[in-house]
């Protein structure tokens, strides 16, 4: 089962990807990363870390959920069965 996560790279976003990923799921990572801090070659730290901790690569895609066609875009990119919504701006 593919599951994609909004808010995938903030605290919340990243933990929540880190079990799924130890649950076996197949987990696609979007966020916008406004709030993220980079890491080497431009990575989010917080989903390099996950990658570290599963010992899996990741997959992430920069998206604003608020540009539709971006979000379109990535539904039809693929296939996507469930989808947790973390993202939010918090102030």
């Amino acid at each position: 089962m593919r599951v994609l996560v909004t808010g995938a790279a903030g605290f919340v976003g990243s933990h929540t990807v880190l079990e799924l990923i130890n649950a076996g799921y197949d987990v696609i990572c979007l966020d916008n990363f406004a709030n993220a801090v980079a890491g080497e070659k431009g990575a989010p730290v917080s989903l390099t870390r996950v990658s570290q901790l599963t010992g899996k690569p990741v997959p992430y895609m920069t998206c604003d959920i608020c540009d539709e066609k971006d979000l379109e875009d990535v539904f039809k990119s693929a296939k996507i069965d469930a989808v947790i919504h973390l993202a939010a701006l918090k102030s």
